[in-house]
């Protein structure tokens, strides 16, 4: 069976026969090609004329590394933000389409931020205080935001993607930012109608939140997604725990601290993977990072939890 097909599998909350690999966020595409794939800023300051060439030349480079890895399925960047891996919308699409094109052995997807989230630190305040001031101004952002992103997602289902995911932070590491009325007001019925357009196009929901999420985690699979990513070890989350918890009720991805990643050394990173592989076997789970594999990553940390993975998988 193909990498691609067991990670269909554990999508779509099944149990492979071997568990999958898949990076909400992959940035050393350059370090295991040798070659330059170009995102972010520099992408956006080719020449129009370029633009078209550069992607045919990254769909080629991820395609080739994604297989060589091992992955089940490869995100493309998401939207412009602080973040050199990032592509504007337009050249997302292409890029699945070049991707798609290509046939690897991994599913295609991405981002596609459809429903309000904790506000980062320079609306924290004002967006809190809005909530109970001006809530009919939040839920008519988080319909405006749901109905833009739905349009998005009809053009990344038109491109090819065979999965996406909900990047949206309900939590920071001590506990969830909305309480249950706001979560019932502002976010649920719109994760519930992307979640549902998403099954009609055909295409596998995944929901992705940093934090502490065990309070609120009958929600996540109430939204009616098939997949939870994050599973943030700096705020406790352990694969075991949800699998005990969830009972098989969502696929779980990711939970390999990404700074341990970057900062640690590879026994330890190892040792880790090797570890949280024993916790998620034999249930729906999807082996990834907790978020970013950054630039920075030194490559044979990475390395080192590739063979944990191909060790223990």
């Amino acid at each position: 069976m193909s990498e691609k097909e067991y990670a269909r599998i554990a999508f779509n909350k099944g149990v492979p026969e071997r568990v999958p690999l898949w990076e909400l966020h992959f940035h050393l595409w350059n370090k295991y090609s040798g070659e330059k794939a170009v995102f972010g800023g520099e992408f956006l300051a080719l020449p129009d004329g370029e633009k078209d060439d550069a992607l045919r030349r990254d769909a080629e480079i991820m395609a080739r590394v994604g297989q060589e890895l091992g992955f089940g399925a490869v995100s493309v960047p998401d939207m412009p933000w602080d973040c050199p891996y990032t592509l504007p919308e337009d050249a997302r699409l292409k890029l699945i389409r070049f991707l798609r094109e290509l046939e690897p052995d991994f599913l295609v997807g991405g981002g596609n931020s459809c429903c309000l989230a904790m506000p980062d630190n320079n609306e924290y305040v004002e967006f809190s205080y809005m909530m109970y001031d001006e809530s009919e101004k939040i839920v008519e952002r988080a319909e405006n935001m749901l109905n833009k992103g739905l349009a998005e997602l009809e053009r990344m289902a038109d491109a090819g993607a065979e999965f996406v995911y909900l990047p949206s932070d309900l939590s920071d590491a001590r506990a969830p930012y909305f309480n249950p009325e706001q979560l019932e007001t502002f976010f649920m019925p719109f994760a519930k109608r992307w979640s549902a357009r998403v099954k009609e196009l055909g295409l596998i929901p995944v929901f992705h939140t940093d934090g502490n999420i065990m309070p609120i985690i009958d929600k996540a699979v109430e939204t009616g997604v098939n997949a939870l990513q994050a599973l943030d070890p700096i705020a406790g989350i352990t694969v075991g725990g949800l699998r005990e918890t969830l009972g098989g009720r969502l696929c779980l991805c990711g939970n390999v601290d990404c700074g341990l990643m970057l900062s640690g050394t590879p026994d330890e990173v190892y040792a880790s993977a090797a570890d949280i592989i024993a916790q998620g076997k034999g249930s729906p789970f999807v082996l990834g990072n907790s978020n970013a594999v950054v630039y920075a990553t030194p490559k044979e940390n990475y390395d080192a939890f590739l063979r944990a993975w191909r060790d223990n998988r």
